[in-house]
């Protein structure tokens, strides 16, 4: 598409590849005009919204329709699905070259796509994302991933990634090429852990660029089943891990100490879970292989001979100075 831009009296001919941004709604009036403003004023302008509505039973169908805006392409699911699935039936709708998603309690920056666009200029960047704040459901920020006036950026590999992955589904915008090389897009067995499934299969094959500037804002949500989500993100991480090994089962056998770093993460998550329903001693068996590999491990594991509520109430004390929800929300 051609786009002509006026500035300082020139007229300058740019070609914009089209971006298709993924918005899935199911009942998201609450929010959901903030996130769609955040998108139409994008100082990059060609983008299609590719808006697909999971059978919700609020106004979001109304609210959608006040845009009189040819680039929002509603789409209206046949029956309520899954959130990997849903996101998999509106790519099918996408005709972009990139495709950025936005969930809608989230909101972008002005110059979210614009900065992010001009990474892809090299063929092995199939990803790039950025910072993000944390915001309450009032919009409150509640902490930052960095400074909003930091320009610099990385090359992040597979590696990396895998060791710290730092990625929020709304920071992200992906090449429809790299995309379509990732072995199939969300995984709908997964309900908790989807997209950091598909942006590590996506890096197996391409490289991604961190940009340490704030683009986006993540909203967290009192509501929110902490514990219920945690159970079910220790068993998705294990089937993730074993799925990637059979993918490219090379890259683990020449890095060997990624398969015990992530083995110890888990046994972290596993020992809180048991602490949190009254397992201690099953907890300090699980986290026992790894207590001399990291100073968290062997501090929580001796603390935990103290009993459990006290485990409790020293992990909220570090999740709410961080401006995180509560453990036990």
């Amino acid at each position: 598409m051609y786009v002509i831009l006026s500035f300082q009296n020139y007229n300058l001919l740019m070609i914009e590849p089209l971006v298709s941004v993924i918005m899935n709604c199911y009942n998201g009036e609450g929010y959901l005009k903030e996130a769609l403003e955040s998108v139409l004023t994008q100082s990059y302008a060609n983008f299609e919204i590719i808006f697909w509505d999971n059978v919700s039973t609020d106004s979001t169908r109304t609210l959608v329709d006040s845009y009189h805006d040819k680039r929002i392409k509603y789409f209206l699911a046949e029956k309520h699905v899954s959130l990997g699935e849903a996101r998999n039936l509106a790519i099918q709708k996408a005709q972009g070259k990139y495709i950025a998603f936005l969930d809608v309690d989230d909101v972008w920056l002005t110059e979210k796509l614009a900065e992010q666009i001009q990474h892809f200029n090299e063929p092995e960047i199939g990803l790039v994302y950025c910072n993000t704040n944390r915001i309450n459901s009032k919009g409150k920020v509640l902490d930052s991933q960095g400074k909003s006036a930091d320009h610099n950026h990385s090359k992040i590999s597979f590696i990396d990634l895998f060791k710290n992955y730092d990625i929020t589904l709304s920071s992200a915008i992906v090449s429809a090429q790299a995309l379509n090389s990732a072995n199939g897009f969300f995984d709908n067995i997964l309900v908790y852990a989807e997209e950091y499934d598909l942006f590590l299969r996506i890096c197996l094959n391409y490289k991604a660029i961190r940009i340490r500037k704030i683009l986006a804002s993540y909203r967290v949500h009192e509501k929110q089943e902490t514990l219920k989500f945690f159970e079910r993100g220790i068993l998705e991480n294990e089937y993730i891990n074993s799925k990637l090994l059979l993918i490219n089962e090379k890259a683990f056998k020449e890095n060997p100490e990624l398969l015990d770093l992530k083995s110890g993460q888990i046994a972290w998550e596993k020992f809180l879970n048991d602490i949190l329903n009254g397992h201690v001693g099953r907890g300090r068996r699980k986290i026992w292989p790894y207590v001399f590999k990291d100073l968290k491990y062997f501090a929580f594991y001796f603390l935990s001979f103290l009993g459990s509520d006290f485990i409790k109430s020293i992990w909220d004390q570090y999740l709410r100075r961080k401006g995180r929800l509560p453990f036990l929300s």
